[in-house]
C-alpha cells in the first residue's frame, strides 16, 4: 500500500468511527425524547439508572481487552486462542459482578 493509501484508509476509517458515534448519540436523544412522551418521569429515571448500571458492568468486566487487541493480537501467532481466552474472561468477570450487583441491589435502589 502506498502513503497516499494508508492515509485514505485512516481518514475512511475516522470517519466511519466519528459518524458511529453521532449517529449513536441521535438514536438515544430521540429514544430518549418518545420514552419520556410514554412513560412516567420515575420509569424514564430508572430505566436510566439500570441502563448505566449496565453499562458499568460491562466496562468492568471489559478490561481493557480492545485496547489490548489492538497493541498485541496482530502480533500473535494464535490469535483464536488469545481471543476466546480474553472473551471467557471478560465473560466469566460480568457473570460474577452481576452476581454482586443482583445481590447488593436492595442495599442502593429503595422498594417501589
Amino acid at each position: 500500500m502506498s502513503s497516499k493509501q494508508i492515509k485514505d484508509n485512516i481518514f475512511l476509517h475516522s470517519f466511519y468511527l466519528i459518524f458511529s458515534k453521532i449517529s449513536l448519540g441521535i438514536s438515544g436523544i430521540i429514544f430518549w425524547w418518545v420514552a419520556s412522551r410514554f412513560y412516567s418521569i420515575e420509569d424514564i429515571g430508572l430505566g436510566s439508572a439500570l441502563i448505566s448500571c449496565g453499562s458499568l458492568l460491562i466496562f468492568l468486566s471489559s478490561l481493557g481487552i480492545i485496547p489490548t487487541f489492538i497493541r498485541f493480537l496482530p502480533q500473535q501467532k494464535e490469535k483464536d486462542s488469545i481471543f476466546e481466552t480474553f472473551w471467557s474472561l471478560s465473560f466469566f468477570l460480568l457473570v460474577i459482578f452481576c452476581l454482586i450487583f443482583f445481590i447488593l441491589i436492595n442495599f442502593f435502589i429503595p422498594q417501589f
